[in-house]
């Protein structure tokens, strides 16, 4: 499955397509707002990190070719990533799933509006029963709207398994250290990141998604 989304595309547009990865179809169903997805395109929802945290994580997990006007094509990553290139200059995104990647998300919300404390986006693809790419997202855990977990390469060339599952787990604890806020505590929203990651790949190794 391939979707090619330009610059001006409205998220409403991309929710209507129907290319459009059921993964990122829920995301924008579930995280905003008829008006927010007509009004917003592509490019307003890159530059609003805050306001659009979840849609950008999501594609973030996903990571996909962008490609720049002056014909450079760089990984969203790398976009967001480099202060030397301008949100501006994207002309579209390129994402391609295929079947038998995972990509899910989880998030942990009792806020007015259920919007999330804590909410994880996991994206593998497999190669000969082995995990090939491994890409985490969450938010919630550090004063931006995103971050991505570095331990995600811990799962690459590895067979996805429970024993796997638990040790990452651990991992995913030590790496972030979310600082304290009245919604939720740092040690909660530390722990939920581990939680909701855990229960994504072990339904993926129960056959659930």
């Amino acid at each position: 499955m391939s979707l090619i989304i330009t610059s001006s595309d409205t998220l409403e547009t991309i929710k209507r397509n129907s290319a459009c990865p059921p993964f990122l179809f829920q995301i924008l169903d579930s995280t905003t707002t008829l008006q927010e997805r007509v009004e917003n395109s592509l490019l307003t929802s890159l530059r609003a990190k805050t306001s659009f945290a979840e849609w950008i994580a999501a594609l973030l997990a996903l990571n996909p070719k962008a490609t720049l006007n002056n014909g450079k094509s760089l990984s969203l990553a790398e976009v967001l990533a480099d202060d030397s290139v301008s949100i501006k200059d994207l002309v579209k995104l390129d994402i391609s799933l295929e079947k038998g990647d995972l990509a899910s998300f989880e998030k942990v919300a009792n806020t007015p509006g259920d919007h999330s404390i804590v909410s994880v986006y996991v994206y593998l693809k497999f190669s000969a029963g082995k995990i090939s790419q491994a890409r985490i997202v969450a938010t919630g855990v550090s004063k931006s709207a995103y971050d991505q977990a570095v331990c995600s390469k811990f799962l690459i060339g590895k067979a996805l398994d429970k024993t796997i599952v638990q040790e990452f787990r651990e991992m995913m604890r030590a790496e972030f250290t979310p600082a304290e806020t009245y919604l939720a505590s740092s040690t909660y929203r530390k722990e939920m990141v581990a939680v909701l990651v855990e229960k994504i790949l072990l339904n993926k190794i129960n056959g659930e998604i």
